[in-house]
């Protein structure tokens, strides 16, 4: 049996909205009956699909098991997720035609509902399937015909809302890409009539079985892929090039007409006039938007191919993530990434835009120019800087993509040293959070017969914050494109997630060095909250830490009477204690004498956290200066036993937040940066402070 490699293909859907169902957030889709229709692959001659739709025929496996619904084939973030596919079938018998129907149910999260609403509304009409062949059956051509494919076994695996349909005549752009093994059958073709072929080559097909050997090599295309960054001279006509490129116009005109019900005088006017696919893709979408304005559209449709540019996105991104940082971003699939391998940043970005369908020419600077200001959407032909108005290349999206994702990766990469002893919580909105502690119960008190119950009061302390923003921009311009300068493109996001944990922690720890009030009027560290030492200030050793552990025991609920037996866990301490309070915390070492003997259950329990913030003391961002101690140290309860300092993000945006955009100053990518962050000591009784020697 032969096997060839395939990609991920794309069919076209019909769209039923008057199935909306608003209270379980459903809709049905209807797939293609199986027609015929032309593929058009970047390399080799195009050929005519056809989906069998038979039981044995499709594998409804991954649909029924939830398959996700995206916004535009976005596969890189969860956030694109629109909804889930639910009941997956088959419809019809073989007398009748056949059709796969499934129900798709919308998220409940408030991003979604915009895209649900259009939805309904019938302002979003295009949707897109992405399935994987694994069997086929394929009939040679004969001389002026087409190869027919007959697919008899595949699998859907996702569905897209998409804004405009992708080009039926572009389904494969490029053999180099992540592929699938399939089994095939090839027969011969004989002349006999059928009417359903989508274009007078492929018209007559009778199929006759044989059998062949062939295997596609990804190897083979790969020079052909590269993009030649110089001025090749103009190559000779190539008549039958020629003539084979109009028919291929002539059935992809057709075809859209078929599909979105355009008139045959239309479809001639078309044809005679020499129009460019490009061209007639801008009459349709004019065609459908009149439509839509006048109100005669009752049934709503939509026909979406997906393209191969979301594999093409994906090996760019890959490949620059990892001449970014090799170690941190390692390739599992080389052959993913083989087109860009060995390239600079300027060729990866040209390589990227010709397996979209886009020309981009010209020196280093007028290609980099071309790619850091253009919209080329795929198939388009090349466009000069500036002529789209406010629009920004997709490439220009994949460098944003990168930067996002190496933000994100350094940011939570490193570890701030207060999250062991202070709370996480996120804030929906800036507006004042007020953080109320309930006292305990009144204290039973005992009642003698025939005597009445007496009322307790319950009282309760609060304390007040808000979230602030920090931020900063930068830019990424043409120029770092063509130097190839891939620390400017990973170097400075990488640097702000630095100074975003910077800022974190100056945050945190300026909480303990201001020693502020808090709403009881007392300091957080005082001696009216018994969170400080009374007795000789020291370094950590069994005197110091025994008090502190006395006292941090002997603290009260709010009520100041009812024992709470805080337990000291975490000892923090500046770097000039560190190998002092190693050494005590160290159970190898041998005492002198009898009274330096360091109780086992004293250390074990306690956890040592370094922080040179408590030495050398934090200038915050309005100037303010709070002096460091090289002798103070301050002892800590888990934050989930008692509540110490409290550290918030903003709800749904924890953490760094960037966004990108095409710079009107600057010649490339504005890089923006923001942080939302706030913390608030809480309450005095899970910590304590030693004020030293």
């Amino acid at each position: 049996m032969e096997t060839m490699q395939f990609p991920q293909m794309d069919r076209e859907l019909r769209f039923e909205p008057s199935t909306f169902n608003a209270e379980s957030r459903t809709v049905e889709v209807v797939w293609s009956t199986g027609a015929r229709v032309v593929r058009r692959p970047f390399f080799g001659e195009p050929f005519v699909e056809e989906l069998g739709m038979d039981d044995d025929n499709v594998r409804l496996d991954r649909l029924n098991a939830g398959a996700p619904v995206l916004d535009s084939h976005n596969s890189f973030r969860l956030g694109s997720v629109l909804g889930v596919v639910e009941d997956a079938r088959l419809c019809g018998d073989k007398k009748k035609k056949r059709e796969g129907r499934a129900t798709i149910r919308f998220s409940q999260r408030e991003d979604v509902v915009p895209v649900m609403n259009d939805v309904r509304d019938g302002i979003i009409r295009n949707i897109s399937v992405g399935y994987r062949i694994h069997a086929i059956e394929r009939t040679e051509a004969k001389d002026g015909q087409m190869t027919t494919v007959r697919v008899t076994d595949w699998e859907p695996l996702e569905v897209s809302f998409v804004s405009v349909p992708a080009d039926a005549g572009a389904q494969v752009r490029q053999d180099d890409q992540r592929t699938y093994p399939a089994e095939v059958v090839t027969r011969a073709q004989e002349e006999t009539e059928m009417d359903d072929r989508p274009d007078e080559a492929a018209a007559r097909a009778v199929e006759a079985e044989t059998t062949s050997s062939v295997v596609m090599d990804p190897e083979a295309v790969r020079e052909i892929g590269r993009v030649n960054l110089s001025l090749p001279a103009d190559p000779p006509v190539d008549v039958e090039a020629v003539q084979r490129a109009e028919r291929d116009r002539i059935a992809f005109i057709q075809e859209r007409c078929r599909i979105n019900g355009i008139d045959a005088e239309d479809q001639t006017q078309w044809i005679k006039d020499g129009l460019s696919e490009q061209e007639v893709q801008r009459k349709v979408l004019d065609i459908l938007e009149k439509r839509s304005a006048e109100q005669r559209i009752s049934t709503g449709r939509v026909d979406l191919v997906r393209d191969e540019v979301d594999t093409a996105r994906e090996a760019a991104t890959t490949m620059i993530l990892y001449r970014i940082d090799s170690a941190r971003y390692p390739v599992q699939d080389m052959s993913l990434i083989r087109p860009f391998m060995g390239r600079r940043l300027l060729e990866i970005g040209c390589s990227y835009a010709a397996m979209c369908g886009t020309r981009v020419e010209g020196t280093s600077l007028e290609m980099a120019t071309q790619l850091m200001s253009v919209n080329y959407a795929p198939g388009s032909s090349m466009v000069r800087a500036g002529s789209m108005g406010h629009s920004t290349s997709d490439f220009v999206n994949i460098l944003a993509d990168v930067q996002n994702k190496v933000l994100r990766d350094q940011y939570d990469f490193l570890t701030p040293t207060f999250q062991a002893f202070c709370r996480r919580v996120t804030i929906p909105d800036f507006k004042p959070r007020y953080v109320n502690k309930l006292s305990e119960a009144p204290r039973l008190l005992l009642v003698p017969e025939d005597a009445e119950f007496k009322r307790g009061i319950m009282t309760d302390e609060r304390e007040v914050y808000a979230l602030s923003t920090y931020g900063r921009r930068i830019a990424f311009t043409r120029q770092t494109l063509i130097n190839d300068d891939m620390d400017a493109l990973g170097r400075p996001v990488q640097a702000f997630a630095v100074q975003a944990r910077n800022n974190e922690s100056d945050l945190v720890y300026a909480v303990i060095l201001a020693n502020d009030p808090l709403q009881d009027g007392d300091d957080l560290f005082s001696v009216a909250h018994g969170n400080v030492n009374t007795a000789a200030g020291g370094a950590p050793d069994v005197t110091t830490v025994g008090e502190a552990r006395e006292k941090m025991r002997l603290q009260t609920g709010t009520d100041r009477r009812t024992p709470i037996n805080v337990q000291p866990m975490m000892i923090i301490a500046p770097p000039s204690l560190e190998t002092q309070t190693q050494q005590f915390l160290s159970s190898t070492l041998q005492p002198a004498t009898t009274g330096e003997v360091v109780p086992r259950e004293m250390v074990s329990s306690l956890e040592l956290i370094i922080e040179s913030r408590l030495q050398t003391g934090i200038t915050l961002t309005d100037d303010t200066v709070l002096a460091g101690s090289n002798v103070q140290w301050y002892m800590s309860t888990m934050p989930s036993l008692v509540d110490t300092i409290e550290y918030a993000y903003l709800e749904g945006q924890e953490g760094l937040f960037s966004e990108s955009r095409m710079g009107f100053e600057v010649d490339g990518i504005e890089f923006k940066v923001r942080h939302d962050f706030a913390a608030k000591a809480i309450d005095y009784r899970g910590l304590y402070r030693n004020a030293g020697a």
